[in-house]
């Protein structure tokens, strides 16, 4: 009491600050109405678990076969499209200069043992072949370097070479087997040719789910931001 007066005291309103605003709350915990909240944040996946690379079975696995479809790429994948379209012939293959010897013959041994399709040599198979040494060779190089050291880019490299060859062996599958030069032994085709179909699978497996959680973490961001 002052002067027979008594004054009384309101409790103030806290003071928001708009500007700091996080998951649509104010700095002190008051809520905003009106203000949508963001998207909660993704946990951002690591695709190499912070370990190295023979501590990742599986990553391991993918090296060693990226090494194997390397050296069939420049040995034996690149002689389709060095040579004419059609039948290949002993003289076709004699008047190349790349691969040696040993492979030509390994090539025609293949041919004759169960991949008719490959000797006949279409023009939709050439093309496709030249995949394989022109796009896919440098491919698995710049993936082993990138499986070795952990670089980030390597997830998005793998899935889109992962996709590229499955959409690209749908069409010679379906020729060897039900096509009109099938092959002679479909049962030794599948076990030579299968890895090339089960393996981008297992890459796009293994990969897919660190893209999702990219992309997840860049749309948060976006509206975070905005």
């Amino acid at each position: 009491l002052q002067r027979g007066r008594t004054r009384l005291r309101f409790p103030r309103e806290p003071r928001v600050n708009r500007r700091r605003v996080h998951m649509g709350k104010t700095a002190s915990g008051a809520v905003l109405r009106g203000v949508a909240a963001p998207p909660p944040l993704v946990r951002p996946v690591d695709w190499n678990d912070g370990k190295p690379l023979l501590a990742r079975k599986l990553d391991c696995f993918f090296v060693a076969f990226f090494l194997f479809a390397l050296f069939f790429a420049v040995f034996l994948d690149c002689i389709n499209m060095m040579v004419p379209t059609g039948k290949i012939t002993e003289d076709d293959l004699r008047a190349l200069k790349w691969p040696p010897r040993l492979f030509r013959d390994l090539f025609v041994f293949w041919g004759r043992l169960a991949d008719d399709l490959l000797l006949a040599n279409p023009l939709w198979l050439q093309i496709l072949c030249a995949y394989s040494p022109l796009l896919y060779a440098p491919f698995y190089m710049f993936a082993i370097y990138g499986m070795v050291k952990q670089r980030p880019w390597t997830p998005v490299l793998c899935v889109v070479w992962a996709t590229a060859l499955v959409s690209t062996m749908i069409p010679l599958f379906a020729e060897a087997l039900v096509g009109q030069t099938p092959s002679q032994r479909p049962g030794v085709f599948l076990a030579a040719y299968g890895g090339y179909l089960v393996v981008p699978l297992l890459v796009m497996r293994r990969f897919w789910p660190v893209l999702e959680n990219a992309v997840a973490n860049a749309n948060r961001k976006r509206v975070k931001i905005g």
